[in-house]
């Protein structure tokens, strides 16, 4: 055989499929198979069926030191200077490290947000069908790795051919179970970064959806009048026809504490305050039929930026992105939710050995794809030809025209770090020249 001639004498390769998705089971990368009733009313779990549990995932996040030192950044490498950069800058975050410090005590705790969307896994296909994946987001790691896919976790995929809709609790019932337990008694994990085993706990911060499985996460309704509304025979004989209730503030939502109201978040306190007032102005133009729910929606932006942090956190976008991803993997149209599943798996074993790899180049340790390599050494020269960059196609000389080469010439005036000094100067010396200028001279 061909591995035979290429791995040194006593190499352990399996031999087949079978046996290396075997290696995988053992390394704890596997997967449980819940049954569900077909109305959706309960699954066949915990008391109804015995069930072997799986490592959770959250332990593999300090199995390698290259993620484990990096579930402390947070704590450790963030800047509290009052810009907005990660959710740890949120009020929300702030609010609960002064609720829970024994939480907030040990930074390797995980803080998670949840995020689920049904998609159609066939492309093309006018069948109806939904799958509903669950995934998990640990808010630890830094800025540039907190929103990457390989740091996603599935949580469990909510089988098809129809969504789940507001039975949608029954499937989530295990994985509310399992968030419990890590938040009241936590589990032993080994930091592969201090050699030590320290008691994990977790916590879910909020939830990302659009508005329809918003609708049926929450149990509140998010389009048209509520039906309960003329249900007037359950209630107090009465139809509701009063005002929705006003809307409380996050810091009232969250029984924040006063300091809190210190925190100087300027840009976002005058766009707050900008925001009606621009909108009071485009009343004055268009017409109310422009005024729909998306128009209503930036009053609530900057307010909810305050209390969350960067919206980029908790976008769908991402996790879309991530959706379109799991439709990738499915190569059985028999068994889509099957197919997902094993894929997945083996995607989350490669990316779990990889990196136990420090030599050999893989995904985790190459250049991005449009890295240019660097600040290149100057040698004295001006800063602008020192900057990062690579050509694109195959290189071509040309011969400038004067006029061409006048432009290029001013660009790079304006824009070398050591001319500005000059120009900032012949600005203050000639500002009464300038002011006098010609209508045709400024724009020449």
């Amino acid at each position: 055989m061909l591995k035979e001639e290429l791995l040194p004498d006593g190499a352990d390769l399996p031999k087949s499929y079978y046996e290396a998705k075997k290696i995988i089971q053992d390394l704890g990368l596997s997967y449980n198979k819940i049954d569900a009733c077909t109305n959706d009313c309960m699954l066949y779990w915990k008391e109804d069926v015995l069930l072997d549990s799986c490592k959770p995932r959250l332990q593999r996040l300090f199995m390698s030191t290259k993620t484990s030192t990096l579930m402390t950044w947070h704590k450790d490498k963030r800047v509290d200077d009052g810009i907005m950069r990660h959710p740890a800058d949120s009020m929300a975050w702030k609010s609960f490290d002064e609720l829970h410090p024994s939480f907030a005590s040990e930074p390797r705790n995980v803080r998670l947000g949840l995020a689920s969307d049904g998609f159609q896994p066939f492309r093309n296909s006018k069948t109806s069908y939904r799958i509903w994946p669950v995934v998990l987001i640990p808010y630890n790691l830094p800025p540039w790795l907190c929103m990457k896919q390989e740091n996603f976790i599935l949580s469990m995929l909510i089988p098809g051919p129809n969504s789940p809709g507001d039975a949608i609790d029954i499937y989530l019932q295990p994985l509310i179970e399992e968030l419990k337990e890590l938040w009241e008694v936590g589990i032993e994990t080994f930091d592969a970064s201090s050699k030590q085993n320290f008691k994990l706990h977790a916590s879910l911060l909020w939830t990302i959806n659009d508005f329809p499985a918003y609708e049926n996460l929450s149990g509140w309704s998010t389009k048209g009048n509520h039906k309960w509304r003329n249900d007037k025979d359950s209630f107090d004989g009465t139809k509701e026809k009063r005002l929705p209730p006003k809307m409380q503030s996050g810091i009232e939502i969250l029984n924040q504490v006063q300091d809190l109201e210190g925190i100087q978040i300027d840009d976002l306190k005058q766009i707050e305050a900008q925001i009606p007032i621009m909108l009071c102005k485009l009343e004055k133009v268009f017409p109310p039929s422009f005024f729909d729910v998306m128009v209503h929606l930036p009053i609530h932006l900057a307010s909810e930026a305050k209390i969350a942090g960067p919206i980029h956190y908790r976008c769908m976008y991402p996790v879309e992105r991530w959706l379109y991803f799991l439709k990738s993997l499915i190569g059985n149209r028999t068994s889509p939710e099957g197919s997902i599943a094993e894929g997945y798996i083996a995607n989350e074993c490669m990316t779990l050995c990889s990196r136990y790899l420090h030599t050999i180049d893989t995904k985790f340790n190459r250049p991005e794809r449009n890295y240019e390599g660097g600040l290149k050494k100057s040698n004295g020269g001006l800063s602008m030809f020192y900057q990062p960059g690579s050509t694109m196609g195959a290189k071509e000389q040309c011969n400038l025209e004067e006029n061409e080469l006048e432009q290029a010439h001013i660009y790079i005036l304006k824009n070398c770090d050591e001319v500005i000094p000059y120009l900032e100067g012949f600005a203050q010396t000639h500002v009464d020249t300038v002011q006098h200028l010609s209508d045709a001279e400024w724009n020449r």
